[in-house]
């Protein structure tokens, strides 16, 4: 096989299949060479070195004041803004308390007779 019948076959495919394959096979090859070009780049590029972010250690104590999360969305009432009473007021008390009927207080006390059961077992 000589240099003629190479260029003889490669005038034989294009005359086949028509310049749309040859463009394809140069897209094929633009995107090779490209793929290379970038890989070499990244091999040869020189290694950033990452930021180290340090949060400031906070030593707390018990009885030290509560310190809030630094969150720009809450309002500085949000933690505090509730005050509890030492006992419920006859208003509240009407409000929120409904006293349960027979029927729930024996099923709380066969569900109180249950759990006393499994956590006692057969102990002696």
């Amino acid at each position: 096989m000589d240099v003629n019948d190479i260029k003889d076959s490669f005038n034989d495919f294009i005359d086949e299949h028509g310049k749309g394959m040859i463009a394809v096979l140069c897209i094929l090859i633009f995107l090779i060479i490209s793929a290379l070009i970038l890989l070499l780049a990244q091999a040869f590029k020189k290694p950033t070195k990452a930021k180290k972010v340090v949060s400031e250690a906070i030593e707390l104590n018990i009885e030290d004041e509560f310190i809030q999360p630094q969150n720009l969305s809450l309002t500085e009432d949000y933690y505090f803004s509730r005050v509890t009473e030492e006992s419920w007021s006859r208003e509240a008390t009407d409000e929120w308390f409904s006293k349960p009927d027979e029927i729930t207080i024996k099923e709380l006390g066969k569900a109180n007779d249950a759990l006393i059961e499994e956590i006692v077992g057969v102990a002696p």
